[in-house]
């Protein structure tokens, strides 16, 4: 104990170093840290930034070249079976640690039923799995294979296994990356309402954004602490951006592809649900994964219309939709009355308070790994502004194409000193 307070961890003076002696690589660079017992700690950082040689190191999968380490009181180099040894409280059979990779090691040919039981197996460990399946929102998938599940869904599938065993200390590496906005979420509350009060979370992340959510906020650069405390006092929320509608975004592109996709489809443009995202103009994404017409996919739709040619058909819409405002321009020399179009269309969501969902730019807190920037993506809003972003279906193309858009915005401020 150290003024008042308990430490999980103890970390003095680590250094991890990988290659040859000549020309080695320093993957943690003489890093002194304290974990606090009970806390939920982030670890922040870029890729490359040593999170997850740090955690592994932690638990004793990697040795380190200098340093000492204190995990629950033994030593990972020296004492690592001890951390893997289970013991019993209160009835139960309790494990140490409890570890998330990137990857965790889901078998996808067994159900999300069946992993479950295989975990706590390998763990020696009883569970009530009603509980679990219906903490988690994955009863009604449980016989449905691990396989077939969303990415958001094998996270948390993924996170259930590793909680097996009601671990002392719980290291979860990244466990957000790649998933929907809600499904992260979903994450931190699992976390937050199934261990006990005495547990010890070591979180960590390329999101700054979810800083907020941490107890205690540790950024990790080169494989230094180069931050250690409150997260607000980190990352203050900018109050002037905060919940804002920045521009009218994308709210008269989507316009148009909605027409364009009725006249494809002969049906009306307001039985279309699709948007363009990331930025008006060149850089500017059809989100073809979450198009649907009245509910029915949008392939499906087609075809129900006996349209076929899929990839063609996507392609010369969204190409019509981006060049429909350079044909403007040469026929009127201007655009303003569609954007004034788009911008009353806004006023009137936020002056009635309508909560529509309206493609609106506003800034970008870490979703699909962008932040800092402001896009284009489907938002409610409402009399006080946007009330939350839409986390709508997105490929990895489209995915990449929203992250390419960003940097096209990021570079061209940089570029003009913005």
């Amino acid at each position: 104990m150290e003024n008042g307070k308990l430490f999980t961890v103890k970390i003095k003076n680590l250094t991890k170093k990988f290659g040859s002696s000549v020309a080695p690589v320093i993957a943690i660079d003489n890093l002194s840290l304290n974990i606090e017992k009970g806390k939920i700690t982030g670890l922040i950082g870029a890729d490359g930034a040593g999170k997850t040689t740090l955690l592994r190191t932690i638990i004793g999968l990697l040795l380190p070249n200098e340093g000492e380490i204190n995990v629950l009181g033994f030593n990972p180099v020296t004492e690592k079976d001890k951390l893997l040894e289970g013991y019993t409280k209160d009835g139960k059979i309790h494990l140490p640690l409890g570890y998330m990779p990137q990857k965790f090691g889901l078998y996808e040919d067994l159900t999300v039923i069946e992993n479950l039981r295989l975990y706590a197996d390998l763990k020696g460990v009883a569970h009530d799995f009603d509980k679990m399946l219906e903490f988690t929102t994955l009863a009604p998938f449980q016989d449905r294979l691990a396989g077939a599940l969303s990415g958001g869904m094998k996270q948390k599938l993924g996170l259930a296994c590793t909680l097996l065993g009601n671990p002392e200390f719980l290291l979860l590496d990244e466990p957000s990356v790649g998933v929907d906005p809600i499904s992260r979420r979903d994450l931190m509350k699992m976390v937050r309402e199934m261990i006990n009060p005495e547990t010890t979370v070591l979180w960590s992340t390329a999101y700054l954004d979810e800083a907020h959510s941490f107890d205690t906020a540790v950024v990790l650069d080169k494989g230094k602490v180069i931050y250690e405390g409150k997260p607000h006092d980190l990352a203050p929320i900018p109050q002037e951006f905060e919940n804002k509608v920045i521009g009218s975004g994308t709210v008269l592109d989507t316009a148009r592809l909605k027409y364009e996709l009725g006249n494809h489809l002969n049906v009306d443009s307001r039985s279309v649900h699709a948007f363009i995202i990331g930025e008006h103009g060149d850089s500017e994404i059809a989100a073809w994964s979450s198009a649907n017409v009245s509910g029915i996919p949008l392939n499906k739709f087609c075809e129900m219309r006996g349209h076929f040619n899929h990839d063609e058909a996507m392609k010369r819409i969204a190409e019509n939709v981006k060049n429909s405002a350079y044909e403007i321009i040469e026929k009127k020399k201007a655009t303003y009355y569609g954007v004034a179009m788009a911008v009353k269309r806004i006023c009137e969501a936020i002056v009635r308070d309508e909560k529509s969902i309206l493609p609106i730019s506003s800034l970008m807190k870490g979703d699909f790994g962008i932040e800092g920037i402001s896009l284009s993506m489907p938002a409610i809003v409402g009399k006080d502004g946007v009330e939350c972003l839409v986390p709508i279906q997105l490929n990895e193309e489209e995915i990449s194409k929203l992250q390419q858009s960003a940097q096209t915005l990021k570079n061209t401020l940089s570029q003009n000193e913005v």
